[in-house]
C-alpha cells in the first residue's frame, strides 16, 4: 500500500524537534492511518504511541503491518481515553478531513496532561479573502441558531468555523484553540 504523506517523515521530525518532547513521551496521533507515524515515534524517538483513525480498515491494515503498536478503530471527536494522559496529539494531514474540528480539537485539549503539546500540520489557506472567511462565518454562526429538526443529523450538516474550500483557515484554527484553552 502507498503512503501519502504531504511534508513527509521530514515535517515530522521536525515537528517533534519543535515540541522538545523528551524520550519515553506518551503520544496520541489522531488520523493515525495505517500507523506509520505512530511507529516512528515507536521505534525513533522511544515514545510510547497510540494510534486512532477513523477507518476500520486503516486500522486492521495497521495492526497486521505493525502487531505490536497500539491502534484503535476511534472517532477523533469522541475519544474513548482518560482526561490528561498523553504528553502529545499528533494531527498530521487530518485535522481538516475530520467531521467536526472544534470537537476533535477540544478532545485533543481534554486528553493533553497540563503542559502537554498539540501539533497540527495540515492543509491551509494562503492568504484567505476577507470576504469569504467572513461569509464562512456568517454561516457557521446562522447555522448554529437555527433551532434544531428531524433530518438535521447527519454526516457533515454542521458548517466548520475554521474550513475553507477543504482547507484550514490558520487564524480562524488559532482563535477557536485558544477559545478551547491552548496556548499557542
Amino acid at each position: 500500500m502507498t503512503m501519502i504523506r504531504p511534508g513527509g517523515e521530514a515535517l515530522t521530525i521536525k515537528a517533534v524537534k519543535k515540541a522538545n518532547l523528551p524520550e519515553g513521551s506518551v503520544v496520541l496521533d489522531m488520523g493515525c492511518g495505517e500507523g506509520d507515524t505512530a511507529a516512528m515515534f515507536v521505534g525513533n524517538f522511544g515514545f510510547t504511541a497510540t494510534g486512532i483513525d477513523a477507518s476500520y480498515n486503516m486500522i486492521e491494515n495497521g495492526k497486521r503491518k505493525y502487531p505490536d503498536l497500539d491502534l484503535r478503530r476511534m472517532e477523533a471527536e469522541y475519544l474513548e481515553f482518560d482526561s490528561r494522559c498523553f504528553d502529545a496529539v499528533f494531527m498530521e494531514c487530518s485535522l481538516s478531513v475530520m467531521r467536526i474540528q472544534e470537537d476533535a480539537a477540544f478532545e485533543a485539549y481534554c486528553v493533553l496532561r497540563p503542559g502537554g503539546k498539540l501539533i497540527i500540520t495540515d492543509l491551509y489557506v494562503r492568504d484567505p479573502d476577507p470576504a469569504e472567511v467572513a461569509a464562512m462565518l456568517a454561516g457557521v454562526k446562522e447555522k448554529a441558531s437555527r433551532p434544531k429538526v428531524e433530518g438535521d443529523c447527519g454526516e457533515n450538516t454542521r458548517p466548520s468555523p475554521v474550513m475553507l474550500n477543504g482547507a484550514l483557515v490558520v487564524d480562524e484554527l488559532a482563535a477557536m484553540l485558544q477559545e478551547i484553552g491552548f496556548e499557542l
